[in-house]
């Protein structure tokens, strides 16, 4: 049985995001050798995210949390030998990898599904990535509940929702009227309060009386939480990181010129796919110069990064290190352990998509 009331607690089970394997590369890119060149790159992202998730694994089992994985290896062979096609093209890209591999990737369950009370909320299309998990707890008497239109729930922004007993807190500025409407069909019989910052991409409980947010001590957030106690990040601002480090004044403005220029290049579809047409070694050229420039990707922490998972009321996981948000934390009875994640700037820089709530008490 699934059950999540409330945001704090103790987490009993979760799905834990995974990745494709080291050799799924040269069957997705059908041993073309025209891509020997960078194919290296795309096996070096897989065999270090798979390390990384292999050691946040052993920490939640270590607090006792039972971890479930997407079905892998079902969606590679689906890949490669079945009906799954990937993207098709880069304008449903909706990270950095995906744009690079055309394949959405599973690393990102804390947005595929969402657990409140009693019920699992996800789309159709997410059956042969969880099928195994989808028979267990429908065997057990678990309503999984697929929506058959695939736009409303495929990755829908549940970071910017918080489940707190019967109330459901909504990020005014991250969810659009039209996603607030499909969030109010699916659990019509809660009290919704919709502010600025109200949702998990800020706020994170720790306890009933204590909240961790993602902005500094003179962003004093929504008003629905002014009067519980929290612990801000200490972080440089995301924009600042970027401009010092990667000389980046507007992540978004760079990541959509960049699919654009990728979108041009290729004349609307997959690079790969172009490259099979025209051989033009320019677009290998660039891809290239793509992953590198991400591989590395990983230096800093700011406030999102500095988000992370309560495992209980005693200790939060995150991946940031950062002796102050540490020492801050311990002034309120609470642990802070971090784990890796090289790559996080390929898919997103929080904790909190890696992971998806199923058991919470």
């Amino acid at each position: 049985m699934v059950s999540v009331h409330n945001e704090y607690g103790e987490l009993k089970e979760c799905v834990l995001a995974d990745f494709y394997t080291h050799d799924f590369w040269n069957e997705w890119f059908r041993n073309n050798k025209g891509v020997e060149s960078i194919i290296d790159k795309f096996k070096r992202i897989s065999d270090e995210v798979l390390e990384d998730l292999a050691v946040i694994e052993s920490t939640l089992v270590e607090h006792g949390v039972k971890v479930y994985k997407p079905d892998t290896a079902d969606m590679q062979y689906e890949l490669v030998h079945g009906g799954m096609s990937g993207q098709d093209d880069n304008v449903n890209s909706t990270t950095i990898m995906d744009l690079l591999s055309n394949v959405d990737a599973p690393v990102t369950p804390g947005y595929d599904l969402w657990v409140c009370k009693d019920k699992l909320y996800t789309s159709v299309e997410k059956n042969v990535e969880y099928k195994t998990l989808f028979s267990s707890l429908e065997s057990k008497g678990t309503v999984v509940e697929r929506d058959p239109n695939n736009t409303s729930l495929k990755k829908f922004p549940f970071q910017s929702v918080q489940r707190l007993g019967n109330t459901i807190w909504i990020d005014s500025e991250e969810l659009s009227e039209q996603q607030i409407d499909v969030l109010t069909r699916l659990v019509p019989d809660a009290e919704y309060i919709k502010e600025p910052d109200n949702g998990q991409n800020f706020i994170k409980w720790i306890r009933e009386d204590l909240v961790h947010y993602s902005g500094h001590d003179y962003d004093k957030g929504p008003e629905a939480c002014k009067h519980i106690k929290r612990l801000y990040s200490s972080g440089q601002t995301s924009a600042k990181w970027l401009k010092e480090t990667k000389n980046i004044t507007d992540q978004t403005q760079f990541t959509d010129n960049a699919i654009s220029e990728m979108l041009k290049l290729c004349s609307n579809k997959w690079w790969y796919d172009r490259y099979a047409e025209t051989g033009d070694d320019n677009l290998i050229k660039e891809v290239d110069a793509f992953l590198q420039y991400w591989l590395d990707f990983t230096d800093g922490v700011t406030p999102f990064i500095q988000d992370g998972v309560s495992l209980n009321t005693e200790t939060y996981m995150t991946m940031g290190k950062s002796p102050e948000q540490a020492n801050s934390f311990k002034t309120h009875g609470v642990d802070l352990i971090s784990v890796p994640f090289r790559h996080k700037y390929l898919w997103g820089h929080s904790l909190r998509g890696f992971i998806a709530d199923i058991v919470r008490t």
